[in-house]
């Protein structure tokens, strides 16, 4: 089995959070599709998440103000989250139970923010064993199914939106979900209310909280184009103004050209799918950062 964008073949092996990721850790996740601030945390290090970078068991994910998060694991299923997330897997593995596609086991983790999970449709040929804790109070088992969670100072939540789930909390016995659209909730400090129906209204409110914000293009895994922010004359000049944009969420590179005036130092910011998504990044290059002057590189 292979992630969308081909990613490398798996490993059957077990990790857990334990720091820094070695070269021998397995592929299961990758970032495909994301908005500006998101972070990546390994071990002691703290960067911004590339597009198309891998994601290991043990890492750490956090986004910013209007940062957006798509990932893919490898069996095509999709974690999507939202701005303000808190996220991470500290366990992930395939477990050679006997079938041809093994078991794709874990643990994933929304300290905090908006998550939905969503089988892929590479699904029935991948069996999995995954557990969700969402915040402190509520903790969901996923075999094959599509929700949405939410952690946030007054209530964890959980909203199913297709298949069926087992969901507990604390001292208190497990429960099926089984119907669509129905939704558990543990308000801060309180026993789970029953499950019930959820109100249009905040279906209406929360799936749009992890989807791509429409009027900002986003950053993808194989983007060609790249929007040059700055060019600089030194190298020194450079690295300042791109460590500054990495810890404001930016991924972005510096790279050395030679022109008829001498040496220039471009800081860049890549993975827009189109021209035109770079070109109206320009703007919000200008007013979120303070940078005029940008322009599209071709590839």
């Amino acid at each position: 089995m292979r992630l969308q964008g081909g990613l490398q073949g798996l490993a059957c092996v077990t990790l857990l959070a334990s720091g820094a990721a070695t070269a021998q850790a397995p592929e299961l996740a990758r970032a495909m599709t994301l908005q500006p601030p998101v972070w990546v945390e390994r071990g002691e290090q703290r960067k911004p998440l590339r597009p198309g970078a891998t994601v290991f068991p043990g890492d750490r994910i956090s986004t910013g103000a209007g940062g957006r998060l798509h990932l893919e694991l490898e069996d095509s299923s999709t974690i999507k989250l939202g701005e303000g997330a808190d996220f991470a897997m500290p366990a992930l593995q395939v477990i050679d139970d006997g079938s041809d596609t093994g078991l794709l086991k874990g643990v994933l983790k929304l300290a905090k923010g908006a998550f939905r999970f969503t089988t892929g449709a590479l699904a029935q040929f991948r069996k999995r064993d995954l557990d969700v804790h969402i915040g402190p109070t509520v903790t969901t088992g996923i075999r094959g199914t599509d929700v949405f969670g939410k952690s946030d100072d007054t209530q964890d939540l959980l909203c199913l939106l297709e298949g069926s789930v087992q969901v507990w909390s604390p001292d208190t016995p497990a429960q099926t979900m089984d119907q669509p659209r129905t939704f558990y909730v543990v308000p801060r400090g309180q026993p789970p209310k029953p499950i019930s129906p959820t109100p249009q209204d905040k279906l209406d409110s929360w799936l749009p909280s992890t989807e791509m914000r429409p009027q900002e293009a986003a950053l993808n895994a194989g983007g060609r184009y790249r929007l040059v922010l700055l060019s600089v004359g030194t190298e020194k000049q450079a690295a300042g103004e791109a460590a500054r944009l990495a810890a404001l969420g930016y991924p972005v590179d510096v790279l050395a050209s030679e022109t008829p005036t001498g040496p220039r130092h471009r800081v860049v910011l890549g993975g827009f799918a189109r021209y035109e998504d770079a070109q109206q990044y320009r703007g919000i290059v200008s007013e979120r950062l303070r940078i005029s002057g940008s322009w599209v590189m071709r590839p």
